[in-house]
């Protein structure tokens, strides 16, 4: 059995560093951990601001065959992150429901985004001497 890695909450002054995309390759539980997780270091990130609609921010997730994007600020900064959950399940019905009298294309990415201090991560060095198993662990030891 895997044990879990520790898990923190993200620090301010994190940036995201654009990079080459690698092709994957076969996964098994005893994998190295770092082969199922997105090395930012290694893939450019997706990215949008938090003042951009949720339709924009929906549409470049489609654009990128992805279903996450960091919100980052004009300074580089992550502010957040948004998921294709966050602008197309309850938290936007939710929302306007609150706003009333507001509309879907009122709504930007600030508005539903996971701030940055809310935001789980993981030590690169403990995903770098880890496998793959271990992050199933850690995973299902915090309800993911």
């Amino acid at each position: 059995m895997h044990k879990p890695l520790p898990m923190s909450k993200m620090n301010p002054g994190v940036v995201w560093l654009s990079a080459e995309v690698n092709a994957p390759k076969p996964i098994k539980v005893d994998s190295p951990a770092i082969e199922v997780m997105t090395d930012l270091r290694q893939v450019p990130a997706a990215t949008v601001a938090a003042s951009e609609s949720i339709a924009d921010a929906s549409q470049k997730m489609i654009a990128r065959r992805v279903r996450l994007l960091l919100v980052v600020g004009d300074d580089g900064l992550i502010e957040g992150l948004i998921s294709a959950r966050d602008t197309m399940g309850e938290k936007p019905v939710k929302l306007l429901q609150e706003r009333r009298g507001a509309k879907f294309s009122d709504l930007v990415v600030g508005d539903l985004m996971v701030p940055r201090q809310a935001i789980d991560v993981l030590d690169i060095e403990e995903v770098l001497r880890a496998q793959v198993g271990a992050i199933i662990s850690t995973l299902k030891a915090h309800g993911r």
